[in-house]
């Protein structure tokens, strides 16, 4: 039979070894978690300069291209294109018909969707456009509401 003091000191050895065994885990998943964050962080940067990154080159490749209106769609082709020859490069729907009878205005797509007139003018076709950010809904705002 052991002595009692015996004993005291395996219970005690036992939790101290339990105690450094808990240390040692709890630090191994602060180090993950913090690596994991770390990643994440790092993956959203990469993905942001993605995001500029091809909306820069999608702003150089699409800077001149002529939006024409009919119901509630918008057909973009490239300027100075026939009418035979324009291409449906991108659609957007409208929040109702536009008038293209009415005076137009150069225009840039804001990243909401708006589009932004730039200067007051008629085109013969549309509004000119730069198309960089292809979210949200799309409102025409005529030159004259610009501060």
């Amino acid at each position: 039979m052991m002595p009692r003091g015996v004993r005291h000191a395996i219970t005690l050895f036992e939790l101290l070894l339990a105690l450094a065994l808990l240390v040692a885990l709890s630090s191994l998943v602060v180090g993950v978690l913090v690596r994991a964050d770390r990643d994440h962080d790092l993956l959203q940067v990469q993905l942001e300069a993605l995001i500029d990154v091809s909306c820069l080159h999608a702003r150089q490749e699409t800077v001149a291209l002529t939006v024409r209106g009919q119901s509630d769609v918008v057909f973009v082709g490239r300027e100075n294109a026939s009418d035979d020859q324009t291409s449906r490069l991108f659609i957007r729907t409208l929040p109702g018909q536009l008038s293209w009878e009415e005076s137009v205005a150069l225009a840039l797509i804001a990243p909401d969707g708006t589009v932004v007139p730039l200067s007051s003018g008629r085109l013969r076709d549309g509004h000119v456009v730069e198309l960089g950010a292809v979210g949200g809904q799309v409102t025409v705002v005529p030159a004259e509401e610009l501060p």
